[in-house]
């Protein structure tokens, strides 16, 4: 008997759901709720990638299915998400105005949330995406 075929149907098989698991989309909110979300970097569309190097000072937490807070540097932020499947919508996020510094990442940061289109988790990683970034989160 010739297992090839067998062989062959079961690798591309596993090949497929190990494709569809990466950077897989978030069944519900509670994917998501009950986790701090820590900025590890922004990547622009063109152009190389901001690594950040103290994560403390920009975050995301879904607090429920509806509600985000984030904070960006010396600002915190509140608003509302909808998510369906890969796609995600966050209000306009309401801040507080405070001046950080000049190296401050908080107003790429903020526009990178207010833009969010797309929205993957893979493990440990999750990436917001709009047209012109991607902001990388890791869970604390």
């Amino acid at each position: 008997m010739n297992r090839a075929p067998l062989i062959a149907a079961s690798l591309v098989s596993a090949v497929a759901l190990a494709a569809s698991a990466c950077g897989s989309s978030p069944t519900s909110p509670s994917d998501l709720v009950g986790r701090m979300w820590r900025l590890v970097s922004i990547e622009p569309a063109s152009g190389s990638s901001t690594v950040v190097s103290d994560q403390t000072r920009y975050w995301v937490e879904f607090l429920d299915a509806t509600t985000i807070s984030a904070r960006a540097d010396c600002n915190t932020c509140s608003g509302r998400y909808s998510l369906s499947g890969k796609n995600v919508s966050i209000t306009a996020l309401a801040c507080t105005r405070a001046f950080c510094g000049a190296d401050s990442l908080d107003t790429v940061f903020t526009q990178g949330l207010n833009d969010a289109r797309t929205l993957t988790l893979d493990g440990g990683l999750l990436e917001i995406a709009s047209d012109t970034r991607t902001l990388k989160f890791r869970a604390e």
